[in-house]
């Protein structure tokens, strides 16, 4: 996918509230989309990646 017709993109280096498909509720950076995959960095500075198909819903978090 082209960044720049991708508006996840524009939210890169943000923090994020992520609601997924399985009920689970995360707050983390996102810190690259690309494609399918979306990166995250927990705060502890764990990073995982989800399919954009596991995602239900995306907002922005408190940014500090």
């Amino acid at each position: 996918m082209n960044n720049k017709f991708d508006p996840i993109s524009k939210l890169v280096g943000k923090i994020i509230i992520v609601d997924d498909n399985y009920g689970k509720r995360f707050a983390a950076r996102l810190i690259a989309a690309n494609g399918i995959e979306l990166w995250f960095e927990s705060k502890r500075g764990a990073i995982w990646m989800r399919n954009r198909s596991d995602i239900q819903n995306i907002c922005l978090g408190t940014q500090v």
